[in-house]
């Protein structure tokens, strides 16, 4: 999703995905500020709004799946773990479940993020 506002300086776009994944919380509450102030806050507020609900979800989404898969490899780590010859396959697995674990951890943090993102979208933009 593109956001368009005007600024002092001429016209910014943003490319919502990078901007909210990757930039610090005072660099967000300015952008929204001078959106709100250029006179587009009210217009695409609920599409924007919506935007980061339908991401939040996503991700969610995507922990479940992770969860889901975490919980494949540690069965399989304990359905192997007393089997000398799959030592090998043992290692590769919890290996698996160690790299799947720290996935969930870092879409969690991005759930967080996108949550707190959405507070300050309804607190600058919203009606109130």
């Amino acid at each position: 999703m593109e956001i368009r506002f005007h600024t002092p300086g001429g016209e910014m776009t943003v490319e919502a995905a990078v901007f909210f994944r990757e930039a610090r919380r005072s660099q967000i509450r300015r952008m929204l500020k001078m959106y709100r102030e250029s006179g587009s806050g009210g217009r695409e507020y609920g599409e924007l709004a919506r935007w980061l609900s339908e991401t939040a979800a996503g991700v969610q989404d995507e922990i479940r799946a992770l969860q889901e898969d975490y919980t494949a490899a540690r069965r399989k780590v304990s359905e192997n773990g007393s089997l000398k010859e799959g030592r090998r396959e043992l290692s590769r697995l919890n290996t698996v479940a160690r790299e799947i674990k720290r996935e969930m951890g870092s879409r969690g943090k991005l759930l967080v993020r996108y949550r707190e993102i959405l507070k300050d979208v309804e607190r600058i933009l919203g009606e109130g």
